[in-house]
């Protein structure tokens, strides 16, 4: 609509001279207004943009000038606004994916390449939690007042997984770590009960939420432990700073009923670990930065730990990888 009517016709010309034969161009742009409040705002940019070149979008003339420079077919849909889509089924390899630029998290097919939907957000990690069983999605979120600053406001946000619309929260400490990475920030326990939120003030505790009830537990302290993961339907694994790892278990109510301490596992100082463990059943795999694999087996009353193992061999470490 910036362009004047010889100027819509050359580059529309242009366009198909630079598409292969079965190509497709789709446009964007004013179309002829459906009703009195569109008219009058589309008015509004005429007196920005020029009314003279607004005219060939407002009396529909942008398909005729398609077929004019040689498209096989040029249809006019005009966008339906007001509408709420709702989702299929989930499917295998439907994944979240966190934006903290436009702060989002984007619902994408990675089978089909396709942008399913999105959830909007606040500052800091923006980290869903999906329940397998009933496919509700929380996502612990954070809020100011004033935008970047004032009153703080966390919050546990449950969302609807077939429009991804909120239907209700939980107000949580203001406490949760603001982390970039995102990783370990919160985790739902096994049967989708509880879920853990990783605080950092720089205090570490853990805040608990029944997701049931919809309520808040309770916090609980982690002193010299951080980061959040699931390790069954009533305990919380955290990594510490001293290379063991802490459990904490809860009780039916999400108050702690025990924790265990394990031995040290890994060297903190000098071959700390990759806080982003890779998940298979009830293991966790983290790497450490030298490259060797630690597995921690969650499945018993106390953690297991197998003898790590290189991802390199001895020729490629020589060789610097």
């Amino acid at each position: 609509h910036h362009l004047t009517t010889e100027q819509k016709r050359e580059a529309l010309a242009a366009m198909r001279r630079w598409l292969r034969p079965d190509g497709e161009l789709h446009v964007l742009d004013f179309g002829p207004q459906g009703n009195a409040f569109l008219a009058l705002l589309s008015r509004g940019v005429g007196w920005l943009d020029g009314a003279t070149r607004l005219r060939d979008n407002w009396e529909g003339r942008l398909p005729h000038f398609m077929r004019e420079a040689g498209f096989a077919r040029a249809d006019f849909v005009p966008e339906v606004v007001g509408q709420v889509a709702t989702l299929p089924e989930p499917r295998p390899h439907w994944v979240f994916v966190s934006d903290l630029l436009l702060r989002r998290a984007a619902l994408v097919d990675t089978d089909s390449g396709e942008f399913l939907g999105m959830l909007s957000s606040n500052v800091g990690p923006i980290a869903p939690l999906v329940d397998p069983a009933s496919g509700a999605i929380y996502l612990p979120e954070t809020y100011y007042s004033r935008g970047s600053r004032g009153t703080r406001t966390d919050l546990l946000t449950v969302y609807d997984p077939k429009t991804l619309a909120p239907t209700g929260e939980v107000v949580i400490p203001p406490k949760r770590a603001d982390v970039v990475h995102g990783a370990g920030m919160a985790a739902l326990l096994g049967d989708g009960r509880f879920a853990a939120v990783f605080n950092l003030t720089p205090a570490t505790s853990v805040s608990v939420i029944d997701t049931r009830e919809r309520r808040f537990a309770g916090e609980i302290e982690a002193a010299g432990c951080g980061l959040v993961y699931a390790a069954g339907d009533r305990r919380v694994a955290m990594l510490c700073a001293d290379g063991t790892l802490l459990l904490i278990t809860l009780d039916e109510r999400g108050a702690e009923a025990g924790r265990l301490r394990s031995e040290v596992f890994f060297d903190p100082e000098k071959d700390p670990l990759i806080e982003k463990p890779a998940r298979r059943g009830s293991s966790l795999f983290f790497v450490s930065f030298e490259g060797f694999v630690h597995e921690v087996d969650l499945s018993g009353e106390s953690p297991r730990f197998a003898a790590p193992w290189s991802l390199f061999n001895a020729g490629e470490r020589e060789a610097g990888w």
